[in-house]
């Protein structure tokens, strides 16, 4: 039987760092006090994360992997409206991760993660870039301003301008 130890750190890593990203400001939030809230030591913290953007990567990771999904055609409207109905479910919180300093980091992540589903469909990695830059800077500012109230549309609205936009 595999020691489920590793994975239960993790999850507790992830689980304490999300809470300090929605009480706290992202540039309060150093390796030490996510051990703290982990209640993990600060080596056990540095053997599964280097720093705290590769945390928050982490923790965004099937996020990023949904949106880019769907920005790329891989998935239909009804795949990504699990993430949708998260983010509006959450949406007091999306500053935290749609606001600065997080929203450079999740646009970077985004980007690159379209980039790679795009080039493996065949695209040249220039075109790739491209194409996956302004896909997901755009993807972010109708999530943001969406889950802001500065876009009343239905959910599947937004599912649907977000389909292919990078295809």
């Amino acid at each position: 039987m595999p020691d489920r130890r590793p994975r239960k750190t993790d999850e507790a890593i992830r689980a304490a760092f999300l809470r300090l990203l929605f009480s706290v400001r992202y540039d309060t939030i150093g390796m030490s006090r996510i051990a703290a809230e982990a209640d993990i030591s600060r080596s056990t913290l540095y053997q599964h994360y280097a720093t705290r953007e590769h945390v928050l990567q982490a923790t965004m990771r099937h996020i990023i992997d949904a949106l880019a999904d769907a920005l790329t055609g891989i998935s239909d409207a009804q795949g990504i409206a699990p993430t949708l109905t998260h983010f509006w479910d959450n949406r007091r919180l999306s500053r935290a991760v749609f606001g600065p300093p997080v929203d450079a980091h999740v646009r970077r992540w985004l980007s690159e993660s379209i980039e790679q589903r795009l080039v493996s469909a065949g695209r040249s990695m220039t075109a790739a870039r491209i194409a996956a830059i302004p896909a997901a800077a755009g993807a972010i500012a109708l999530l943001e301003q969406w889950m802001s109230g500065h876009l009343d549309a239905p959910r599947a609205q937004i599912a649907a301008a977000l389909v292919g936009r990078a295809g």
